[in-house]
């Protein structure tokens, strides 16, 4: 996503292998955050898009010990199109809201028909009373949508009302082929449910898997400030300011701030305000018509 912005042509690219596991991104999450967020430093959101062909969750521990040759996980395909700029906007979102929407996803692949509705089932019990407009979607992948391993997870995503997405995963496949504590589907949409909320609890602006993101692509701006406010942040998104400190020589602004919502009923927030420079990068090889 760092990249293909800034490539000479529209770029389509056809993707094998895992597309849901504990410890990377989903591709739902790519699909309905990560590419939607782009659309803040200038990328026409319409023109990026990803598609999900296929499922593939990691191999168990037990088929890859009993299967001598030839694959035993992944198998998933998803198409992902982006379109180059020539180069990007600075952004300015330091506004805070209450959570509008709560919209979820979760897929089962060659497991009980029934689990990813169970999860679903689960999740939005616990969501219910803290949010009245919840919508799930429960998804069964089956025959060669399915991959070629089994595998169960969902991921969410808070709208509020200033325009930020918060996401949050479960997935009860690990990348080594190990299960995660999730015994049944309920505990699994039970924990995505206090993902969530610890997400917009600790989260404003942007939720803490995408702070790395959106903090290189500020600093790939033009040479204008930039202002977003955030939550607590990361190890990653910590490397990330250092990395970008040595790689570009730029530093960021970090204000501790105390915030509300519109609401008088809000609860006060502890944030980071991040205010930084471009760099002024541009995409010398694309031509706009």
């Amino acid at each position: 996503l760092l990249l293909l912005p800034f490539a000479k042509q529209p770029t389509v690219l056809t993707l094998h292998g895992i597309t849901n596991d504990s410890t990377d991104l989903c591709v739902d999450t790519i699909r309905t955050v990560s590419l939607p967020l782009l659309s803040f430093f200038g990328l026409d959101a319409d023109r990026a898009s990803l598609v999900v062909k296929a499922r593939g969750a990691p191999p168990s521990i037990t088929a890859k010990a009993a299967s001598k040759d030839g694959p035993t996980g992944g198998g998933g395909t998803v198409v992902l199109s982006i379109a180059p700029v020539r180069k990007l906007k600075s952004v300015d979102f330091t506004t805070v809201g209450p959570v509008k929407t709560v919209r979820s996803i979760f897929y089962s692949a060659r497991v009980g028909k029934f689990d990813a509705r169970r999860a679903s089932t689960a999740f939005r019990e616990v969501l219910t009373p803290y949010c009245s407009d919840v919508q799930v979607d429960a998804q069964v992948a089956r025959g060669a949508d399915a991959g070629l391993a089994p595998g169960l997870g969902g991921m969410a995503v808070a709208s509020c009302t200033n325009g930020a997405q918060l996401s949050a995963e479960a997935c009860a496949n690990n990348l080594d082929g190990s299960v995660t504590v999730f015994s049944t589907p309920e505990d699994l949409g039970q924990e995505l449910a206090r993902r969530v909320l610890a997400e917009v609890a600790h989260s404003c602006g942007v939720d803490r898997a995408h702070l790395p993101l959106v903090f290189c692509f500020m600093a790939l701006t033009p040479e204008d400030v930039s202002r977003i406010r955030v939550g607590p942040l990361t190890t990653r998104a910590v490397a990330t300011l250092r990395l970008i400190r040595e790689m570009l020589g730029l530093e960021f602004d970090l204000r501790e701030e105390f915030v509300s919502g519109k609401d008088k009923h809000s609860p006060v927030q502890r944030t980071l305000l991040v205010t930084g420079r471009g760099c002024g990068f541009h995409n010398m090889a694309y031509k706009s018509s």
